[in-house]
């Protein structure tokens, strides 16, 4: 059940509709609107159904609204008035027969999915996400998730629009569409603000590096003197080229804290494969073989080492795949490094690739 759900909320939630042409758009590069990087205006519409009947919508535009007034945007909801895009939420309620129906502790949006569609348009067009797909449809998920806590041994609950609103107050729509529209500028200053939660600072983090926004990156290396942010910050360096480098290595060579070490080696892997750049295959194969590396860190090691394919790392490579199979256990981290190594060995002897490191 939660497999098909996943894949069906996945095309409904991001997209809205399916179509003939979305497996070939997927693999077709889209082109972000520079023009929306500026957008400070927009038109909402809101649609709300409830056991298949529409309902009065005022009281999630309101939410909706006051969620995009918090972090600057101006809204409207009358189309003769002057928009620079045109955002869109389809609701629907959950049937309370079918939320009783379930088992105790059970996750209604499990089955149902999350409770809210959002997409866009601009200049009267549909547009699909351009940038942060992926990551619309796993913060819907999550959403969905915390409001289903929140709503557990309660039933749907009073009120006009339970489900709808509280999945609103926990999903960061207005840091997803100035995300999807490249406005760094508002990200930066969500940022730097004092009274930003932890939470929302890191989401931001993440964003940054997934719209690789150039002018983010000297407050992403910033960040990473921040104990608070360091892992995202190390995550989002990843996606900065030969720039983030040398800070990456110094992440990996010095830091005391092994999920920062985790995501050094993530990141370096994904520079390196996107440089075709074998000059560190050297230091990383020392890294590799040290008696303190963490399997965590190695196996993150080994997939770079796959993903920037140098012959000399073939014997090393080798060397690990018979150690670590001679080991009988069903430990998920050994198993993971056991997958690695066999991918790495492959691509090392084939020449390899240097596709998308994630």
């Amino acid at each position: 059940m939660k497999t098909a759900w996943t894949i069906l909320a996945l095309v409904c939630f991001i997209q809205g509709t399916y179509d003939k042409a979305t497996a070939q758009e997927v693999l077709t590069p889209r082109q972000p609107i520079p023009t929306l990087a500026q957008a400070q205006t927009i038109l909402l519409t809101t649609s709300v159904f409830k056991m298949e009947e529409k309902v009065n919508p005022r009281p999630l535009v309101q939410t909706i609204a006051r969620r995009l007034r918090e972090v600057g945007y101006s809204v409207v909801t009358d189309p003769t008035q002057p928009h620079d895009v045109a955002v869109q939420f389809r609701c629907q309620e959950p049937d309370p027969e079918e939320w009783r129906g379930l088992p105790p502790g059970a996750n209604f949006f499990e089955f149902s999915g999350p409770p809210c569609l959002l997409s866009y348009s601009f200049e009267g067009k549909p547009i699909k996400w351009q940038r942060i797909d992926t990551i619309v449809f796993s913060e819907g998920v999550q959403a969905a998730e915390r409001a289903a806590t929140t709503m557990l041994g309660q039933g749907p609950g009073p009120g006009p629009l339970p489900a709808s609103t509280r999945f609103l107050e926990h999903f960061d729509f207005p840091l997803l569409l100035s995300a999807e529209w490249g406005q760094v500028d508002r990200l930066l200053t969500l940022l730097d603000d004092p009274e930003t939660s932890l939470e929302r600072k890191r989401k931001i983090v993440k964003l940054l590096g997934e719209i690789r926004a150039d002018q983010a990156c000297p407050r992403l290396t910033q960040a990473l003197q921040d104990q608070f942010l360091i892992v995202e910050a190390t995550y989002a360096l990843g996606s900065f080229g030969a720039k983030a480098r040398p800070h990456l290595i110094r992440m990996l060579q010095n830091s005391p804290n092994l999920e920062v070490q985790v995501a050094a080696a993530h990141s370096l892997g994904r520079v390196l494969a996107a440089m075709g750049d074998t000059s560190l295959t050297p230091f990383l194969l020392e890294f590799l073989t040290s008696p303190d590396v963490d399997m965590r860190v190695q196996i993150e090691i080994v997939w770079a080492l796959g993903k920037a394919p140098d012959f000399r790392a073939h014997p090393v490579l080798e060397k690990l795949q018979s150690q670590i199979w001679q080991i009988r256990s069903n430990d998920p981290e050994l198993q993971k490094l056991r997958a690695a190594v066999d991918w790495s060995i492959r691509e090392v002897r084939q020449g390899g690739h240097t596709d998308a490191y994630y």
